[in-house]
């Protein structure tokens, strides 16, 4: 998430300055001197003018091409002068102070997590917001070491609340003109084969209802709008009702995979950002990729398309709507925020909508 909307939804500076600094004293480093930084937001990038140029590679794979024809020379030239050392400056937004020691960092603004690259590092160093649920971190570990993920960054080293992941400089497949230049088929045989296999279980589905009642206990609690929280639970009740099994596959899930967080590079591919990995429903993460439900296109429509290279078997629609609003519970309800559920809102009445059709 751009830093551009990251300062709508919270008090994002005052947060990343909580979170480095806890950052710094966990290692017992001092803190005391203070160097300015610029932002970007819309390159979502954080940085000092004289930050080596090399560093921001990561960026231009991200931001140097657009899908929509007439923004592509525009978008590559902003691009190519945002991050030059001599035209920084002049295209930043802001001005922020933050400890000196990450004056040989790019910081990239994150959902619950910061994100910072150096040559020193030889990977990536990300940090856990300050206040937010260390699942966020926990999981994302978790996932990686226990199944020794081949189509994942491997994680170097880790603390607390943070962990250094292996860099992959790839680019996203939604980047890419054609389907042509990356093999999606291989990594998804090779993501069942290493994942989702491994890690299925069969559960009853009282026991899957447990498990989705303790997450929404937990939003229940940060949240204080007593109408948004009865929503929630009318449209988790109401799918809840709806399924005839007895039992559910869950497994080990990204949670989040869309093709944005897929990159590719000289036939190699890899998944990034596991910051939403948790155990689910175990087709959960081929809905988000195949359904197109990440790119803002209607709920039925998304259903629809998955329909269509998958299953019309009506129990695994409602699971996966469930997990989809659960994966909304957990993105968009945090400490964090100055407002919380607004989303949450709109996709619980487009549910209910869908189910009585």
């Amino acid at each position: 998430m751009r830093i551009s909307l990251l300062e709508k939804r919270e008090d994002f500076y005052k947060i990343l300055n909580i979170t480095l600094n806890n950052y710094i004293e966990d290692l017992d480093i001092n803190n005391s001197k203070f160097s300015f930084f610029i932002v970007n937001k819309y390159l979502n990038f954080i940085a000092t003018p004289y930050l080596s140029s090399s560093l921001f590679s990561i960026l231009k794979k991200e931001y140097s091409n657009s899908n929509i024809k007439w923004k592509k020379i525009f978008q590559f030239f902003y691009v190519q002068f945002a991050v030059k050392k001599i035209w920084r400056l002049f295209f930043a937004q802001k001005i922020i102070s933050l400890p000196k020691y990450f004056s040989d960092f790019l910081i990239i603004g994150g959902n619950h997590r910061i994100r910072l690259f150096s040559k020193t590092l030889n990977g990536s160093l990300v940090i856990l917001k300050s206040k937010e649920r260390d699942k966020y971190i926990y999981n994302d570990i978790k996932i990686r070491e226990y199944f020794n993920l081949s189509f994942a960054p491997k994680v170097l080293k880790k603390g607390k609340d943070w962990f250094i992941e292996e860099y992959f400089e790839g680019t996203p497949i939604n980047r890419f003109g054609s389907e042509k230049d990356y093999n999606l088929d291989l990594l998804l045989d090779f993501y069942q084969k290493e994942l989702i296999e491994p890690s299925k279980e069969v559960i009853t589905i009282n026991d899957y209802k447990n498990l989705i009642n303790l997450e929404v206990d937990t939003i229940l609690k940060i949240n204080n709008e007593t109408n948004l929280n009865e929503l929630m639970l009318k449209t988790f009740t109401t799918l809840f009702s709806l399924i005839n099994i007895e039992k559910v596959e869950i497994s080990w899930t990204h949670g989040d995979l869309q093709e944005a967080n897929i990159l590719s590079k000289n036939n190699e591919i890899k998944i990034i950002d596991w910051e939403s990995a948790d155990k689910r429903f175990h087709m959960y993460d081929y809905f988000t990729l195949f359904s197109k439900i990440r790119t803002n296109i209607s709920l039925k429509k998304s259903i629809d398309i998955f329909n269509t290279k998958y299953t019309k078997d009506t129990n695994v629609i409602y699971l996966l709507l469930i997990e989809e609003l659960r994966f909304s519970l957990n993105e968009k309800f945090s400490l964090n925020f100055f407002s919380s559920g607004k989303t949450t809102k709109k996709l619980c009445n487009d549910i209910l909508n869908f189910l009585n059709e």
